[in-house]
């Protein structure tokens, strides 16, 4: 579940369909303090990819984070099983 402070920085770039490089420092800052991904996390980084206005390196952080969700944190690590892709 994300914190108080990412849902309200979420809730506010979905509101504005947009994501400046600010929120994108905010929201690494938010999530990356201990790179452990909830799935109510990338869900909402799913929402948040959807945004029309994402600065230039969403991408790659979007990429780091649902790898480091999906790939490191199943079981088996390394191993993407089928509960973790649906």
């Amino acid at each position: 579940m994300p914190s108080d402070n990412a849902a309200k920085l979420i809730k506010d770039m979905l509101s504005a369909n947009a994501m400046t490089p600010e929120q994108l420092l905010e929201l690494r800052r938010e999530f990356g303090a201990d790179m452990k991904i909830s799935m109510s996390e990338a869900d909402a980084l799913f929402q948040l990819d959807a945004l029309d206005t994402k600065p230039a390196d969403w991408a790659d952080y979007f990429t780091l984070v649902l790898t480091t969700h999906l790939v490191h944190q199943g079981q088996p690590e390394g191993h993407i099983n089928e509960a973790m892709a649906s």
